[in-house]
């Protein structure tokens, strides 16, 4: 039985990331038996695999005029679809009840987790994605390619609704779209993933390498997917002063390079050899060892400068490099792909960017670590500093969920085919 990662995940160097990212969501009622949905997804599945090789089932399409338009896919399973009768695994003892989001309440702004300080939008559609159970990543070069593998998956639900009783109906939820970034910034200016995990570190932190027991064996070679959709105030941001901005980010704006300290007037300070002479932005070759922040609190800096203050950045929080109440900073590492959106509501609410933000880990506890880490019991030193300066107060939550992403294999119809019991 051959296994591995599947397509999809992103981390290795010669593998060029589409432009096009739609993410979408399914639901099963209830009273559908395991058989049925592992036919279905087994269907779903098949489509998807033709369209990554430019094949459209309904349309003998000569194979010189295909086009894949580089499509890849990936299916994972939130842990309620462990809770439906007849199912033939267990849910992973490593995908506990407590990795899972707190569940979204419309019109309410509450945190996405215990412990954290970022919180769901008021207008987050209710129950978030807890109660749905899977989940499919496209990834194309262009949106054409998404799209067009959405709308052949619609097709394939509405002719298993139009055949299935009422009880055995499957609910596209929703559909998320970004786009990747082709300069390294974001859509605020600022450099985005430049201290993602060098690429030597990546596969050990996503694959799921060990079970705790021998019922899990069929995980292995899968991982975990975080998903976290982020909308962000422009409208305040752009407000603030650049310093201000940087000095919130942990970057220089121009060049992507980490701040070493802060002034007593307010003046970020990054270090004067970053970017290296005859380059000018940090993702450039030759800044490598600049990309990771310093370790603030053993710098010798300057007098009147410190770095208390950046701490409590962007970076400081989001990329712990030291070991934190006994937690080594491997607790830490998640792999890291996002794609930007802009959303027009309404005239009155304008318009908003946010990222939609996706990382694949080999524990759910790591993402969480990550999340948690500036709360009041973990860093009790920084907790309440200089709350202006907290890039979270900037962004809200429109939809987080977890799931688990069974590993490929050559044995399997789908990913996660064990789980109903199909071949």
């Amino acid at each position: 039985m051959s296994t591995k990662l599947q397509n999809g995940i992103y981390y290795k160097d010669d593998h060029k990331i589409g432009n096009s990212f739609g993410i979408l969501f399914l639901k099963f009622s209830q009273k559908s038996d395991v058989d049925t949905i592992g036919k279905k997804l087994a269907s779903i599945w098949f489509k998807i695999k033709n369209l990554e090789k430019g094949v459209i089932e309904e349309i003998d399409t000569n194979p010189r005029n295909r086009s894949s338009g580089n499509l890849t896919a990936l299916i994972g399973y939130n842990s309620s679809i462990f809770s439906f009768n007849g199912v033939k695994k267990k849910r992973p003892s490593t995908f506990e009840e407590k990795w899972n989001f707190i569940p979204s309440v419309k019109g309410e702004s509450m945190p996405i987790m215990n412990g954290s300080k970022i919180h769901y939008s008021t207008n987050s559609h209710e129950d978030s994605l807890i109660t749905d159970h899977v989940v499919i990543q496209l990834i194309a070069d262009t949106e054409f390619y998404t799209n067009r593998a959405l709308v052949e998956i619609w097709k394939s639900l509405c002719q298993h609704n139009q055949k299935a009783e009422r009880d055995s109906d499957i609910t596209l939820t929703r559909y998320y779209t970004g786009f990747h970034s082709p300069t390294g910034r974001n859509l605020i200016g600022f450099h985005d993933g430049v201290s993602n995990l060098k690429s030597i570190e990546r596969y050990d932190n996503i694959a799921i390498t060990r079970v705790n027991n021998s019922d899990d064996s069929w995980v292995v070679n899968g991982t975990y997917l975080g998903f976290i959709r982020i909308i962000f105030d422009l409208h305040r941001w752009e407000k603030l002063s650049r310093e201000r901005q940087e000095i919130i980010i942990g970057r220089d704006k121009k060049t992507g390079c980490p701040l070493i300290g802060v002034t007593k007037e307010g003046k970020p300070i990054k270090d004067r050899m970053c970017p290296v002479l005859g380059t000018f932005e940090i993702i450039e070759k030759g800044n490598e060892r600049f990309r990771e922040h310093a370790i603030y609190k053993t710098q010798n800096l300057p007098v009147g400068v410190s770095a208390r203050l950046l701490e409590n950045s962007h970076i400081g929080l989001t990329n712990p490099i030291m070991s934190i109440n006994g937690k080594s900073s491997a607790n830490f590492k998640i792999f890291r792909q996002g794609f930007q959106f802009i959303e027009f509501p309404s005239v009155d609410q304008g318009f908003y960017v946010g990222l939609n933000f996706i990382s694949f880990q080999n524990t759910m506890e790591k993402l969480f670590n990550v999340l948690t880490y500036s709360n009041t019991n973990t860093r009790p030193q920084i907790a309440n500093r200089n709350p202006e300066f907290s890039f979270h107060d900037f962004f809200q939550v429109q939809a987080a969920g977890s799931f688990l992403v069974p590993p490929s294999n050559n044995n399997e119809s789908f990913p996660g085919s064990c789980i109903f019991g199909i071949k």
